[in-house]
Formats: C-alpha cells, structure tokens, sequence
C-alpha cells in the first residue's frame, strides 16, 4: 500500500491497466462495461483512470479488497493535495465500484472511522466552484471579442452556437438534418436526438448564431455538402466529427490572440443557462438545457449582489414609465391645463356678474338707483 496519492503523469491509465491480470482485469472490465451504459464517453475515461489509480495505491486485486484496504486508500485521497470537488468525485466512483462488486455495506459503513473517510460523498456530482463561478461567466464583451479575433466562418459559427444553445462541447457532434431553419421567425431549431451525456432528446431554438452557421453553410470545407455532413467536421475527415479538444485548444488561441482572459468551453455552457435561468421558468430553463431540475443549482451562480439587486427591485424600486404612459400623462396634463384655463374664465365671470350684482344693492338701498324709463 502506496502512502500517499501520487501525482500521476499523462498516459499512466494505459500502462497501468496493461498490468491488470486474470480475475483483477475481468473485475476492471465488467466494472466498466456496467457503468458503460448510464455516463459519457469523457466520464467512462475518468472512471477508467481513477479505479486504475486505486488500485495502483492499494496494490491489491480489485477482487480481494478489504476493510482496511478500503480504509487506507480513502485515507490516502484524505490527506493529498487535491481539490475538495475532486476528492470528492474520487470518493464516489470508488464507492461506486465497492457497492457494484461487493454488494456489502460493511466494507462501506461496517465502521465509523469508515463513515468518517468517506464524508464528503454527495448526491451532487463534485463541481468546482472556484473554477465556474459567477465572476468567470463569459461576459458580453468577451464573446464579441472573440468572434472578432475568429477569422474562420467555422469558428465563428462555433462560438456563436456554442454560447448562445448552451450545448454541452461533446453535443456539437451535430449532423446538417439537425439544423431546422426557419426564415419566417429568423430562428433556426437545433435537434438533439439523443444528448451523449443524458440520451435525452431536446429542441433549442437559436437566433443570433443564425447568421454565422448561414454563412457556414455556404462556405462548407467540403465539396457537394449533405444533410449528412457534420456541420463541424474534423478538419481532414468529412465523416468524423470534430472533437472536444480541437475545440479547447482553438479556444486557447483564440482567448491570446483577442487579449482576454484563459477559458474553456463548458463557461460557456454555464454563463448562457445562468441568463436563461433568470429570465425563464425553472423547468423552461432544465429542459433548454438538457439537464434535470436538481441540476439546476449548479448553474444557478447567484452572489450576494443579486440578492441586494433583487430586493431593491422588488420591494423599493421606483416603476419605469412606459412610452404609452408618458403620452397619456401628457395628455392629461394638457387636459388638465385646458380645464384650468376654463374654470379660471368661468370664476372671472361669476365675480364680475357678483361685484354687478353686489353694486346695484348698494345704489339700491341709498336710493340713488336711477329707474330705467
């Protein structure tokens, strides 16, 4: 048994699953293959990795793990250097894999120094606040930044759709017959058949991307294009898509090249449903983006300031005047003026015909009235 957690280089997945042997590589496998059909492609990858991790730290078979195998290992994912989201995630898949292949909650809460090393295990998957928080959000002025440094149509039409569908970076393997124009309301309607990471299917109507995946469209890198075509081919491949790294790596360049701070594709994801959640119904804003109510919170990067902006707005903020309304108040003032104006000559009139009035008694009553012949 390892003593600590060591800091694994790239490539260390492979050479360490060639050594699996026997029943320890069939219980690797089966592990796999089970988890296989519920998660991506991408998490399938860190499944593989942190199992293989595990058992290079234990120096066991998968298949004749312990208590205490199991106890030193979350001991030694306790005290790394790790981020609290990724112990976290560490903790759970290898939970995962001792209630899928030992069936027994003992080697999981047999003990109490077991419930304590396995604290921090969720139902929420591990997420990175520090990382995706409401002060990375993609601003703005940021994406225009960046669609001004793209002088590809591809990549401009990437970015655009990219942000503005809230896609995940593995769901841009899209096909032609998948883009539904519609010149009538100028939007277009994105099909997902079946999301890689979810095998839900979803509409997403986009507008301001239209203009950059027409010209796309136009401009296709490939002679004779079909509704079969990946709209975003690899660059050398008609038949294959482009992958989630070509796209991280391009977005590097393009961030260095537009002068604007480092980022990655799936900010992009998190800032677009973060303005849709607030402008939206919960569960308008779930299913535009393919993801589940309890989901929800995680894009939901609300700070202290919201807060303060929210309260002020409902309970002390002073309406806003519409156009209409501001030509109705003037019209009222003007009426108001004219009925003014009006009153005003009819009071004129009352006191001239009173002092009149008020006159002829006085002649009257000292007889100096002169009587008309």
């Amino acid at each position: 048994m390892k003593k600590t957690y060591p800091d694994y280089a790239r490539g260390s997945t492979e050479q360490m699953y060639k050594r699996l042997k026997g029943e320890d590589k069939k219980t690797f496998d089966n592990f796999i293959q089970t988890c296989r059909a519920t998660c991506s492609e991408k998490r399938e990858k860190k499944l593989k990795m942190l199992i293989l991790q595990a058992r290079d730290i234990i120096q066991k078979p998968l298949n004749k793990l312990t208590k205490e195998n199991v106890l030193a290992f979350l001991s030694a994912v306790n005290r790394s250097n790790r981020k609290p989201y990724t112990k976290n995630d560490i903790k759970k898949i290898f939970k995962r894999f001792i209630k899928w292949y030992y069936k027994d909650l003992e080697m999981i809460e047999g003990e109490d120094a077991l419930k304590d090393a396995f604290k921090g295990v969720s139902k929420k998957r591990a997420f990175n606040y520090e990382k995706i928080n409401k002060g990375t959000l993609l601003k703005p002025e940021e994406l225009e930044k960046l669609l001004r440094a793209a002088n590809s149509l591809k990549w401009k039409a990437i970015l655009s759709l990219m942000y503005e569908s809230a896609m995940r970076p593995c769901e841009m393997n899209l096909k032609w017959k998948q883009l539904e124009f519609d010149d009538n309301l100028g939007i277009c309607r994105v099909h997902i058949y079946s999301s890689p990471k979810t095998k839900d299917k979803r509409d997403i109507p986009v507008k301001d991307c239209v203009v950059h995946l027409k010209r796309w469209r136009e401009e296709y890198q490939f002679p004779n294009r079909t509704d079969n075509d990946y709209v975003f081919p690899a660059q050398h491949k008609r038949d294959k898509p482009m992958g989630d790294g070509v796209i991280s790596q391009m977005l590097k360049r393009l961030c260095k090249k537009a002068k604007i701070r480092p980022m990655f594709s799936y900010l992009f994801r998190h800032s677009r449903l973060w303005e849709i959640q607030k402008k939206c119904p919960e569960k308008i804003a779930a299913k535009f983006g393919g993801h589940g109510i309890d989901t929800s919170e995680l894009y939901n990067h609300i700070s202290d300031d919201d807060v303060e902006e929210s309260i002020l707005q409902q309970f002390y903020a002073v309406k806003e005047i519409t156009e209409e309304e501001k030509v109705d108040i003037e019209k009222v003032r003007k009426e108001m003026k004219e009925l003014k104006e009006d009153i005003n000559k009819k009071l004129n009139l009352i006191q001239e015909d009173t002092i009149k009035i008020f006159n002829k008694q006085i002649l009257k009553k000292k007889g100096l009235m002169i009587k008309r012949k």
